[in-house]
């Protein structure tokens, strides 16, 4: 059985960015980095989740 993340799709978020799960689980989020390029990374940044009741 594929795992559940390789079967979840990436969104490339951009400035914003809204969506809707198909169900219950884990949200990631990651920067546009390879592994070896994080040490060089300076800044911040502001993430907000909103969790909505299904209907």
């Amino acid at each position: 059985m594929p795992s559940p993340r390789a079967a979840s799709p990436v969104l490339v978020v951009g400035d914003a960015v809204t969506f809707r799960a198909a169900g219950d689980g884990v949200v990631e989020l990651r920067i546009n980095d390879d592994e070896g390029c994080l040490h060089d990374n300076e800044g911040e940044l502001t993430v907000s989740v909103e969790v909505t009741p299904g209907p």
